[in-house]
């Protein structure tokens, strides 16, 4: 694994790179490169969502949250909420309301109707026509964005996790910040993983890197302060205490007799809640954040509480049913409950779905598996 990382770097596949193999026992098998440690701080993006889907599930096994109850039960961020129907000829968009309110199962899988602006081009007409300068962050602002779609008529990658932090904080009473610590990242010993890195641990964040023309570019250093704790993209890890967290779903929502969730919610959260749904390859109209992306071609996809699950046996790697997803600067993950196998790839790189890293991220979860 170190001479596979080592070799990526050499060849400029990557800055640097963290794996990690995650049994119910802990990491087994670990690799870095350029400079990266498993204490190193990234920023995981995306992979927050996990996290914030382990949160909901928590309220809906305490009788706090139904899966099929209408979101806006929860939170008034969501009443009127509308779809966009089309554009005239000026550029304004045509709004309507929806055929149903999105509900919180549909924000866990992705089929409430919301979409990015990375992936969806005609959602970037409808931010740049709002005022939103969406290559900056935009904060809170991005709740106020409309559905693209009715809810439950399609699968489509979007803010519905940044959603389902707003109902966690609006159900239980707490920041999300304050929530994930409390429920999720004390309990599991993630020290390491916040919103808003403390200043005496900013030296262990890792640089950001773009690959462009002339290879790659540091973008950026730091990671500033923020005052929206975003549930689909707002925390920083470090690959220990991540694996941390995909041990406890190994173990059916348990670690160090710590456990944040019943192994019933777990199983719950590994079925297909898209049901034949296709899972669409995301498009992408922002190329310098994102290549088109489409996990195994071909393949038939679904979509659990909160996860990417593959519906076969992919030869050489993960089984039918494991749980993935990833963040934007190509820090992904994998959760194989069949073989009681976890993975981690991360580095700090964009365009996301970067096809010579996703190119090693093959290569690395195969060698996880023939070694296992």
């Amino acid at each position: 694994m170190q001479e596979l990382l080592q070799s990526a770097v050499d060849n400029e596949v990557v800055p640097f790179a963290i794996a990690a193999r995650v049994t119910p026992d802990g990491i087994v098998e670990e690799g870095a490169s350029g400079g990266a440690a498993m204490d190193s701080i990234f920023r995981i993006a995306s992979m927050t969502k996990a996290i914030t889907s382990v949160a909901v599930m928590q309220l809906v096994e305490q009788g706090k949250l139904a899966l099929d109850e209408p979101a806006e039960t929860y939170t008034e961020r969501l009443r009127g909420k509308q779809v966009v129907a089309g554009f005239d000829a000026d550029g304004t968009p045509r709004l309507r309301d929806p055929a149903s309110p999105p509900t919180i199962r549909q924000l866990l899988t992705h089929t409430a109707g919301f979409a990015y602006v990375v992936w969806n081009a005609d959602l970037l007409r409808v931010a740049k026509h709002m005022g939103m300068n969406m290559s900056r962050d935009v904060g809170a602002d991005i709740l106020d964005l409309p559905l693209m779609s009715d809810p439950g008529t399609r699968w489509e990658y979007g803010i519905s996790t940044d959603v389902l932090g707003v109902v966690v904080e609006s159900v239980s009473g707490q920041s999300l910040a304050d929530y994930f610590d409390e429920h999720i990242l004390h309990p599991l010993g993630m020290t390491d993983t916040h919103f808003n890195v403390p200043e005496n641990k900013q030296q262990r964040v890792l640089p950001a890197f773009s690959r462009g023309p002339e290879g790659l570019v540091q973008t950026m250093q730091g990671i500033a302060p923020t005052t929206f704790f975003s549930g689909g993209g707002g925390l920083a890890s470090t690959p220990n205490d991540y694996a941390r967290f995909l041990q406890a779903l190994l173990r059916g929502g348990e670690r160090g007799g710590q456990r944040i969730l019943d192994s019933a919610a777990v199983d719950l959260m590994a079925r297909n809640h898209t049901g034949a749904l296709p899972i669409n390859p995301m498009i992408t109209a922002s190329p310098r954040f994102s290549e088109d992306c489409d996990f195994f071609p071909g393949q038939p996809k679904h979509w659990g509480l909160g996860f990417l699950m593959n519906a076969r046996d992919i030869p050489g790697r993960r089984r039918a049913d494991s749980l993935a997803w990833a963040g934007v600067h190509n820090t992904h993950y994998w959760i194989d409950r069949q073989s009681g196998l976890a993975g981690l790839l991360m580095t700090q790189l964009l365009p996301f779905c970067d096809p010579a890293f996703l190119n090693l991220y093959e290569e690395v979860e195969r060698a996880f598996y023939s070694g296992k």
